[in-house]
């Protein structure tokens, strides 16, 4: 008995991230950091989206989220400054960033946001950690590696 679904493109459409072109929303996006945008007016900090380019050379916006809330044990950890200024990324207590909230467009107002919800991201998307490790420089990138080369897989 033939069901009649394509089960192939069921699970194309079901499996394809969600991706809109920058140019179509640009007035609603505001940089998280590290190619990384969200809507301003999304009440859910954590919908995250990757800025990516297609071969023509069109930027898009890439989901980084699932639509199903989850909860991620993370090794990750955030410490922000007193001042709310900027904040140190921890991976299993090492440093590996230093983040200035102004130049990735945050407001202070946002780092108890931050760091409640990069914890989580970190923990979940490795091509946000990997952009991130990749932002490194040589000599510090090499002590990561290092010490925890699954960053780096």
């Amino acid at each position: 008995m033939k069901s009649g679904i394509d089960y192939n493109k069921l699970d194309k459409t079901l499996n394809t991230p969600k991706m809109i072109k920058v140019a179509d929303v640009q007035d609603k996006l505001e940089k998280v950091g590290f190619g990384v945008v969200r809507f301003k007016d999304d009440a859910n900090k954590l919908n995250l989206w990757q800025v990516n380019k297609a071969e023509d050379g069109t930027e898009y916006i890439e989901a980084l989220y699932e639509d199903k809330e989850e909860v991620i044990k993370s090794s990750w950890t955030i410490e922000v400054d007193s001042f709310k200024k900027s904040a140190t990324i921890f991976y299993k207590e090492t440093p590996i960033k230093n983040v200035v909230f102004a130049e990735i467009g945050f407001d202070s107002s946002e780092a108890d946001d931050f760091k409640k919800y990069l914890p989580e991201r970190l923990a979940s998307n490795k091509d946000l950690v990997k952009s991130m490790v990749n932002s490194l420089d040589e000599s510090y990138k090499n002590t990561v590696h290092n010490k925890h080369p699954e960053l780096f897989q």
